[in-house]
């Protein structure tokens, strides 16, 4: 009980003091890291919610997905477009796994995807069974203010934990298989 605790607790405690980390690395001038940082803490936040749930032991599509681009390689207009290409495509292959798989009944139908742009990022949504949608922003927050830090990191931990509690519903009902082999994932993939 004391190590899940103790896990939970460095797991929010790293969320919190990712801005912090974010705003000193601006003030140094690391900020080509920046979104390679702010990528790796997310997703390590992820796998700590799924394993907490123990769906990490599970086979499953996940509805949250954490994805970065590079603003310096286009525009912004373009950049709109790479996003919602990116849900588009989520979205259909996200459909297409769960049609292949009748066993599992009522896969959670909302996506939550947030995007990584330089220092910022963004929480979207996308109903998954209204194809042709589009992802909807429901929040955006500079990782680079370190004032924020308390409004960014529920923004981040709120959205992974309904998408996690919905997957968990679906693992109660007993239609998610065991993952063939149960190896541990390395933790800073």
């Amino acid at each position: 009980m004391a190590n899940i605790v103790g896990l939970a607790t460095k797991a929010v405690r790293d969320i919190f003091e990712l801005q912090a980390r974010i705003s000193a690395m601006r003030q140094v001038g690391i900020i080509h890291k920046i979104a390679r940082t702010i990528e790796q803490e997310l997703n390590r936040y992820i796998r700590w919610a799924m394993k907490d749930a123990s769906l990490d032991k599970l086979e499953f599509m996940s509805n949250i997905a954490i994805k970065r681009f590079d603003s310096a390689a286009t525009g912004m207009r373009t950049m709109n477009q790479q996003v919602q290409d990116f849900f588009q495509g989520w979205a259909a292959e996200y459909r297409d796994y769960y049609a292949a798989r009748p066993q599992i009944q009522k896969p959670p139908r909302v996506l939550y995807g947030l995007v990584i742009i330089q220092h910022g990022v963004a929480l979207l949504t996308m109903d998954s069974a209204k194809p042709g949608r589009r992802a909807k922003i429901f929040g955006e927050f500079n990782m680079a203010q370190e004032n924020q830090w308390l409004e960014s990191s529920i923004l981040v931990a709120i959205p992974i934990c309904m998408a996690r509690d919905r997957l968990v519903r679906m693992a109660e009902a007993g239609t998610l298989q065991e993952k063939q082999n149960n190896e541990r994932e390395d933790e800073d993939a």
